[in-house]
């Protein structure tokens, strides 16, 4: 790696080209950018029916920092020493943010947790006065994040916005079930947030249920029937965006449909 990267550490700069060399945090090398751990989804919870209710999700990044302080005199070590050890404490999570990194003209940023102690030299090496240091951070630590229990919206009425909240931090794919207690024309269902939206020309009768899974791309009566056909070219498959996001579903014909929306948040 080259020297000429900066890292902020909860505000301490360490610096692979240094302003003033006699006193410094000398950025050596960083190790890890180009091993980002194998996000995995594991353990499953299951629900009393069987369905998967939840599951755990680990992912993250290891960085190991090596570098050297460099003072001007032994008070000034004293000072950088502890400057880099305090912001370095564990139990709390901290921005740390890498610049220039070769081959690659973006910054690294990432909310991080010491994963492995400061250490530093016992001796100083004098009348220079170095001290050698290495540390290891990790985002998301060895932390695990869940996939929510499957949600449930009320049930919504034609031409009513219904709002409903993805509390994970990526977009999730939902699915609509519309049930019928008389005849109508199911027309379109629409994420007012994004704007997408799924033209159909469906005809239901009393008791028929029409399930939309974005997730998969289906459509289906209660019968299993695949009804996809009715799906028109100008169609987008619907998406959850992280937070608010709202919902309404329109009829050519009829009143008689109430809609269910159902998903699962999901975490980096």
């Amino acid at each position: 790696m080259a020297v000429e990267y900066s890292l902020n550490v909860n505000g301490v700069v360490l610096e692979g080209r240094p302003v003033n060399p006699a006193s410094c945090y000398l950025l050596q090398k960083v190790e890890g950018l180009d091993s980002r751990d194998l996000r995995e989804e594991v353990n499953a919870n299951a629900g009393r029916d069987g369905d998967v209710t939840g599951g755990q999700l680990r992912t993250g990044i290891r960085l190991i920092i090596t570098g050297v302080i460099n003072a001007s005199s032994l008070s000034d070590l004293r000072v950088k020493d502890k400057a880099l050890r305090a912001a370095l404490q564990g139990g709390s999570s901290f921005t740390t943010t890498l610049s220039g990194r070769a081959g690659d003209p973006g910054d690294l940023t990432e909310s991080f947790w010491v994963s492995a102690p400061y250490r530093a030299a016992d001796d100083v090496d004098s009348p220079r006065l170095l001290k050698d240091f290495t540390f290891s951070v990790r985002s998301d630590a060895d932390a695990w994040k869940k996939t929510g229990a499957a949600s449930s919206s009320a049930s919504t009425n034609p031409d009513v916005t219904r709002v409903v909240t993805n509390a994970g931090d990526v977009k999730v794919y939902p699915s609509f079930v519309l049930t019928a207690t008389g005849t109508a024309t199911i027309d379109y269902i629409e994420n007012v947030t994004t704007g997408d939206k799924l033209d159909v020309s469906i005809a239901v009768v009393s008791t028929n249920v029409i399930t939309f899974n974005t997730a998969t791309m289906s459509i289906t009566n209660q019968a299993g029937a695949n009804l996809i056909a009715s799906l028109t070219a100008a169609s987008k498959w619907l998406s959850m965006l992280p937070g608010s996001n709202s919902f309404r579903f329109h009829l050519s014909s009829g009143t008689a449909v109430t809609m269910v929306v159902t998903w699962q948040d999901r975490y980096l």
